[in-house]
Formats: C-alpha cells, structure tokens, sequence
C-alpha cells in the first residue's frame, strides 16, 4: 500500500480547499507553452515514444465589472513535421463566455483541426513523410444563447506548415471560410439553474475550479449537446515531476458524444491556484497517446494572435 508522509497529507488538503477559491482570487491571466510528446500503443502498451513532437499552447483570461465576468479560453496544438516524421497535424479552440451572477449569459467559440481518416496504426504509418497536396481543414464556429444555439461549419484546404505555421493566417483563413457558410439554428436546452448552456473548456475550467470532486456537465458544440463527466483527486507526487509551485490536481474527463460512441478520455494535471493545465494527456486513437508538458524551452506556439473581441 502507498504511505503518505505528513507533507503530502497537508499538500492533499490544500490541494482540494485550494480548488473551490473564490472567483475574484483569480489573476487575470495565466498562459503556459507545451512540449508535446507521442506513445505509439500495441495493444495498450507503449512500444515506442518521442519527445518533442510538437508544441502546444493555453491559455485563460478573466475580466470582471459591473455588469458580470468575461473569460477568454483556448487551446491550440500542432506537430512539427520535421520531428514528428513528416505528420503534419494541427488543433486549435477558443471561447468567450460572458457571465453574470455566476451563470453563463451566452458563449461564443471557434475551432479547427486537420482533417484525418487514420483509425489504425498502419493507416498512420502510411501518413507518415513528406505530402504532396494541401492538408484539409474542419472548422466550427458557434454562439450558445438563452433557448438557442447557432453554428457554422466549414472544410477548406491549406498549405502545408512546419514548426513555424503562421497560426494568424490560418485561423484567418477559416474565419473567411466560416463567415461565408450557412449557419445552423436550433433550440438550446437550458444549463443549470435555467443559465445558458455552456462550452466545452469552460466546462473543463469549472470543474478544475469546482469544490465537487465529481461532476456531470453538458456542453454545445455545434447543433449537438455532449457530456462531459469529471472526476479530480489531488496528486501530491506530480509536483516535483511537474516542478508546480503548490499543490496539483488530476482531473480525468470523459466526453460523451453519442450514446452509442465510447467516451473520449482525457487527463490534465494543474496547480490548484491555476485553471491552465501544466499537463495534458489525450489519446486521440487507440495506438497513440498524446502529452502537452509545460516547457518554456519549447517555445510552444509562437504566432498566436491576440484575442480579438470584434471576432465574436
């Protein structure tokens, strides 16, 4: 059985208090630079792995005044062809959600990611080296309000990128190509307490917050409305890994999309006093795990525009 010593005792506790801090203890922005890094799976155990395949960036911003919060999210991640084998793969979300009296008001977001059809490991062996043609683009723009929710998708093809991509042009390029598109309108079941319905990492951002160590959440994305289960415990023997400045949490999440679709897991690690994550991991297919490790060496992702509130 694991023994705890007295500090990892008190580092628990605090850990859990520290989780349900009062909005207003909030700094009013925290970002942190990924290293990203791959396990190739055979059957669930790991046969092959890399370090720094990739980078990745987070980030959360919050504004209050008299008429409410603001908070500003997003994630973006990519690999580096040129580490990663030629595999040229992109991510990228963001949210504005407008709060008052602690309930979401409406919440704006947008997000892309490469489109691919790999779902077995010689599938994404095939993908590997250098390619010819654009990479193919899915992007998602969407509004949650009180009793609706709207969207708009689009694919469009771009150049392919390294290390470097230019981020501002191609979440320019798919802004032009969503606000061309035709939008979806439906009705949006309402979020607790009769609120609007959230989003997805403002889910995530409150359960980390959260003094309840279990949560079940509903979020929109697109004309859908998913689950998300969580589920946190303080994990003392992640600070010295992680080199956190307090205490750290582990959330794992499960995303429900269709009742007949297994949930998609993931987990991050985070200190208690902050919503960004200092890891990330994410197996997108049954033969790769993703980590997004903090790493101010790695340089993250470097272009990046600023948040732009005319955009939403």
């Amino acid at each position: 059985m694991m023994q705890w010593n007295r500090r990892e005792w008190l580092q628990t506790l605090l850990a859990l208090l520290g989780a349900g801090r009062a909005e207003a203890e909030r700094p009013p922005q925290r970002s942190i630079a990924y290293r990203a890094d791959a396990v190739i799976l055979l059957l669930g155990i790991p046969i092959f792995s890399r370090a720094g395949v990739g980078g990745g960036y987070a980030e959360a911003r919050f504004q209050g005044d008299a008429d409410g919060m603001s908070e500003f999210l997003r994630f973006a991640g990519c690999s580096w062809p040129e580490r990663a084998h030629g595999l040229d793969r992109a991510g990228y979300i963001e949210e504005n959600v407008q709060l008052r009296n602690g309930a979401v008001v409406s919440a704006d977001y947008i997000g892309l990611m490469t489109s691919s059809t790999e779902e077995t490991a010689e599938q994404a062996r095939r993908a590997l080296g250098p390619g010819k043609s654009d990479l193919s683009f899915t992007a998602i723009q969407g509004r949650s309000l009180p009793g609706v929710r709207e969207s708009a998708s689009a694919i469009f093809g771009y150049p392919r990128g390294s290390g470097e991509r230019d981020w501002r042009d191609l979440l320019g390029t798919a802004r032009r190509q969503l606000g061309s598109a035709s939008k979806r309108v439906s009705g949006n079941a309402e979020g607790p307490a009769g609120a609007t319905m959230p989003t997805f990492l403002y889910c995530v951002r409150h359960a980390i917050e959260s003094r309840e160590p279990r949560l079940r959440q509903t979020f929109v994305y697109g004309d859908r409305q998913m689950g998300l289960d969580t589920e946190k415990t303080a994990d003392p023997h992640m600070i010295r890994e992680l080199g956190a400045d307090g205490p750290v949490i582990k959330l794992t999440g499960a995303v429900h999309k269709r009742k007949e679709d297994p949930p998609a897991i993931f987990r991050l690690w985070c200190e208690a006093a902050n919503p960004v994550p200092l890891r990330i991991d994410y197996q997108p297919r049954s033969f790769l795990r993703l980590s997004f490790v903090r790493d101010a060496q790695s340089g993250g992702i470097r272009s990046l525009p600023a948040a732009d509130p005319s955009t939403h």
